[in-house]
């Protein structure tokens, strides 16, 4: 799915190819607050979170550069779910936007317990992502049968930036790629 990149530049691809890389989006490794440190294991609060752990993720999000902008929306927790939507822009031009949900899979069809992560980029076919770790304002989602990415962390560094870390193998210690947002006025 997400190697047709090269063709059809999806919001989680574009920034892998270069083009919002250039030092204004792009920022260097942070470190997740430790869920250890607050009592909680982040394996085990991740299989037994609902969607209002997440509620830290809602808002309007922008990252905007020299001729580029991201924007990433989320909607606050209902009904078992959160809604999200981005837009990348190019040179005055759009050049993909992507529907995301996050699911909490407690209140939903299936008998699972946790939440899970689904990604639509530019009209493809959703990838499933399950939340494999949540710390206080951050979590980490993740499917290693998925070609790229196969994991996407957020966390919420301030209560007006969010950092979306993305990479291409599961186990990489280093991102693909990682934007940048400031809380944006919706």
């Amino acid at each position: 799915m997400y190697r047709d990149h090269l063709k059809r530049p999806s919001f989680l691809t574009t920034a892998a190819l270069g083009a919002i890389c250039g030092g204004v989006f792009c920022v260097g490794p942070f470190v997740p607050l430790s869920a250890q440190e607050r009592g909680r294991d982040p394996e085990q609060a991740a299989a037994n979170a609902t969607i209002h752990d997440a509620a830290w993720m809602a808002g309007c999000w922008l990252a905007e550069g020299p001729d580029a902008r991201d924007e990433e929306v989320w909607l606050a927790p209902a009904a078992g779910m959160m809604l999200g939507m981005a837009r990348s822009v190019r040179g005055g031009r759009l050049v993909s936007v992507e529907l995301a949900t996050l699911w909490d899979l407690s209140v939903g069809e299936r008998p699972e317990e946790g939440l899970v992560f689904v990604a639509r980029p530019s009209g493809q076919d959703g990838a499933e992502f399950r939340v494999v770790t949540l710390v206080p304002n951050g979590m980490r989602v993740e499917n290693p049968d998925h070609d790229f990415p196969q994991a996407i962390e957020y966390l919420r560094t301030s209560r007006d930036s969010l950092v979306a870390r993305v990479f291409g193998d599961a186990d990489d210690t280093d991102p693909a790629f990682q934007i940048l947002y400031a809380r944006n006025n919706c």
